[in-house]
């Protein structure tokens, strides 16, 4: 809120504009100082609060056009750095939907999608404030071919999502992508998704361990953070690529145990139960021992998802099971003339 000198005049109310007050501040500063300095940390939220503001030339006087001075940063100097980019899309998540509908979104994670998909010798990796030939020579020079995992992993989910949607449409082979993916959830989900363990407590339940969602004490806290691993966990899945061989089976495991952990939604569990389907050839039985969550529960592993990833597989393999399945009546009439 913003109150004039005037007491006559009502105070100014922007509950909604992209940034909070500080864009606000940032943005009355330019205007009347020329400045703050536009940088890869604040032309995101500049951008979004001039749009707002409604910062064109015939408004500005002579502090100059904050739209058009944003856009020719982010088009001149972002777009054409790796790190710059990055940056940018950190700060895009608290700034939807403006960031996404003035396409700030879209060309950042293309810029980082083409250098991921290219030579590294290729790209410019410095801060456009400390670029340095010697230091992009460097970096070039030492990258693997996963090089890219670590910084686009500290992406929200949301934003890492849109960026592996770009990288798809490069051509990336899946099986990178698939990596991509699981570097990202081995990150947000460490203590979720380590491997099972027979270890159980003196009433015959699973043994918590330490970093899982019921170690923690206060309600409030846990569904914060169930909510939170739930969002990260739908994303995750739903990027996984379709080919059988993306990830490993263990992996997918891991992911199912998290799902039902969360109470993620039914879409999710099916669509890993269906993955999992596929490969329960490579499955041992260790691996099927998915702890039953909820009070509800009389049973010491959730033995449905079993059962689901049974069917799973049957449909799969064995074809003439799920007509077994949906024409029970036909099979006893078959069975009857055999029998006569």
């Amino acid at each position: 809120m913003f109150e004039s000198r005037d007491t006559e005049k009502e105070p100014i109310l922007l509950h909604d504009i992209p940034g909070g007050p500080g864009a606000f501040e940032m943005a009355a500063r330019f205007l009347y100082r020329g400045s703050p300095e536009i940088t890869p940390s604040n032309v995101a939220i500049l951008r979004c609060a001039a749009e707002y503001l409604e910062m064109v030339d015939s408004l500005n006087g002579d502090g100059g056009n904050l739209v058009m001075k944003t856009e020719n940063y982010l088009n001149s100097v972002v777009v054409g750095s790796w790190k710059d980019s990055i940056c940018v899309l950190k700060t895009c998540s608290d700034l939807k939907p403006w960031a996404e509908d003035l396409e700030i979104v879209r060309r950042c994670c293309e810029s980082v999608a083409w250098k991921a998909s290219t030579d590294p010798h290729g790209i410019r990796w410095s801060f456009s404030s400390k670029a340095g030939a010697l230091q992009d020579a460097a970096a070039a020079a030492a990258a693997p071919r996963d090089w890219w995992f670590n910084d686009v992993s500290a992406l929200s989910i949301d934003i890492f999502s849109k960026l592996i949607s770009a990288v798809n449409l490069k051509g990336m082979h899946y099986a990178m992508v698939a990596a991509a993916v699981v570097y990202y959830a081995e990150k947000w989900l460490p203590g979720l998704l380590r491997e099972p363990t027979m270890s159980t407590t003196s009433k015959g339940k699973p043994a918590e361990k330490k970093g899982s969602l019921t170690a923690f004490t206060a309600e409030k806290d846990v569904s914060k953070l169930q909510l939170k691993h739930r969002a990260t966990l739908q994303g995750i899945v739903s990027l996984i690529p379709p080919q059988q061989d993306a990830v490993s089976c263990s992996f997918l495991l891991r992911l199912l145990r998290v799902a039902c952990m969360v109470n993620a939604g039914s879409l999710c569990k099916t669509d890993l139960e269906r993955r999992i389907g596929m490969q329960l050839d490579s499955v041992s039985l260790p691996d099927l021992l998915i702890p039953a969550h909820g009070n509800s529960s009389d049973t010491l592993y959730d033995t449905d998802v079993v059962q689901h990833i049974l069917d799973q597989y049957l449909h799969v393999y064995f074809p003439v099971y799920e007509f077994l399945i949906l024409f029970p009546h036909a099979v006893a009439q078959v069975e009857e003339e055999i029998l006569l």
